[in-house]
């Protein structure tokens, strides 16, 4: 019997993108779930922006910025967030973490993971700050910072798992 593996080897560019916005919107999908299934007792990662924060920082040009924006506002109506809080929190990343792809290649994950952290926190904050702001009221932080808390916790086993699917072809 013939396993069929689960890396899409010499992938086309366009089914690359498909698979990225599919896994991040079967995520998504994960996460809901989750929460649902479990309560509303306790919070839950966001594993669709685990899978944006991989996708954005493994390769370049993984993400039009339309497809981005189209995920933010489907997560945005699944999560029950103010419109636009989770589109805007994705290109903001996004735009970070390509640059720094771009620009700094890290050896070891731990170091990634770090600055992936600390950027993912303080766009988080930026994107609370303008909610609130457009919300004329503060948005409640707190489940919030647990929420990213949790999805920083998870990201190294979504980022192992999705990087299990696809392997880039080598240039010569």
């Amino acid at each position: 019997m013939i396993v069929p593996s689960l890396r899409l080897r010499h992938a086309s560019v366009l089914a690359v993108h498909f698979w990225a916005a599919l896994s991040v919107l079967l995520f998504m999908v994960l996460s809901i779930t989750l929460e649902a299934w479990l309560g509303n007792a306790l919070p839950m990662p966001m594993l669709g922006l685990a899978a944006v924060l991989h996708w954005s920082y493994s390769t370049e040009r993984r993400f039009s910025l339309v497809v981005l924006l189209v995920l933010g506002l489907l997560g945005d109506a699944l999560y029950g967030a103010p419109l636009g809080f989770h589109a805007l929190l994705y290109l903001l990343l996004h735009g970070c973490l390509s640059f720094l792809a771009s620009h700094v290649r890290f050896s070891r994950f731990t170091s990634l993971w770090l600055i992936v952290a600390v950027t993912t926190f303080v766009i988080t904050w930026l994107v609370w700050l303008v909610a609130s702001l457009l919300a004329a009221s503060l948005i409640p932080f707190s489940a919030l910072t647990i929420q990213i808390a949790l999805t920083l916790a998870v990201y190294p086993w979504i980022a192992s798992l999705l990087a299990l699917t696809v392997t880039e072809r080598e240039e010569d």
